[in-house]
């Protein structure tokens, strides 16, 4: 059966509580993200470029309840973040209704060299849970650009912001949509060597350069998502350094659940 997503009429069909309504509890037996073979969703992306549209869709079968991840397929072009990152991994929908990540996470930050870091067990919601942090993964990439080595140091963080509880009244069940956060944190440094002795130059201090965030809705899955990308370059003039990187940048993006298909 084929949906599309009327942000507008949500109202009339759920009563929303907060998440620290003990009372109500989702089912038991329904998972938080649909992992089914044969789902997909398709989302109405905007950026500095303008209007695009991307398509997810569940590839592998998966237990949506137990160990297994799920790897799920963005046909190219993709532009939207969420979409890029779910078709660079899988995810595992657990029975305690936390959703897992694991795959690869790319910075697509103009101004910020291509680097990959590679993500295991990452909880990107818990329907659950409070206001918390969720998980963190950090690590060290070396590389070189125009001849300058350069150590970039990263820490990706999942955060939960809100949990809403709804009431769908017309099948008795509770439906619990998760706000989340992802956060780019990231430092670059140049290593510099003169005459002899290697000498760490600040690129970039630590910075959070990408905030991702994200709204989840139960047996539904990723609704909408918004992008911030922001950051700015040390002043490297003085060491005679030259990097292919503007200076500062700033940009937003966005991407909206338009339709869906859940399979059975």
């Amino acid at each position: 059966m084929k949906y599309a997503l009327f942000l507008a009429v949500l109202p009339l069909v759920f009563s929303c509580n907060s998440s620290d309504d003990s009372d109500i509890q989702p089912e038991p037996d329904v998972s938080s993200f649909p992992l089914t073979a044969g789902t997909y969703w398709t989302y109405n992306n905007t950026n500095d470029q303008g209007l695009s549209r991307d398509s997810l869709y569940v590839v592998a079968p998966g237990s949506t309840t137990g160990e297994n991840y799920t790897a799920l397929n963005a046909p190219d072009p993709i532009n939207g973040f969420m979409t890029t990152m779910f078709s660079n991994g899988e995810l595992r929908a657990a029975a305690d209704l936390k959703l897992y990540y694991r795959g690869e996470l790319s910075a697509p930050i103009e101004g910020i060299p291509d680097i990959v870091i590679p993500i295991e067990d990452l909880i990107l919601y818990d329907m659950l849970g409070d206001t918390e942090e969720l998980g963190a993964v950090s690590g060290m990439i070396e590389t070189v650009v125009n001849e300058v080595p350069l150590v970039i140091d990263y820490t990706i963080t999942s955060n939960q912001l809100s949990v809403i509880i709804g009431d769908d009244f017309e099948n008795g069940i509770s439906t619990y949509s998760p706000e989340t956060e992802l956060v780019v944190n990231l430092s670059i440094t140049a290593q510099i060597e003169i005459g002899g002795i290697t000498i760490p130059v600040p690129v970039l201090a630590p910075q959070d350069v990408l905030v991702a965030t994200n709204n989840y809705t139960q047996r539904i899955g990723l609704t909408d998502s918004v992008v911030e990308i922001n950051y700015e370059l040390e002043d490297l003039s003085g060491f005679g350094i030259t990097l292919p990187f503007p200076p500062m940048g700033s940009s937003t993006s966005t991407q909206l659940l338009d339709t869906y298909e859940i399979a059975e």
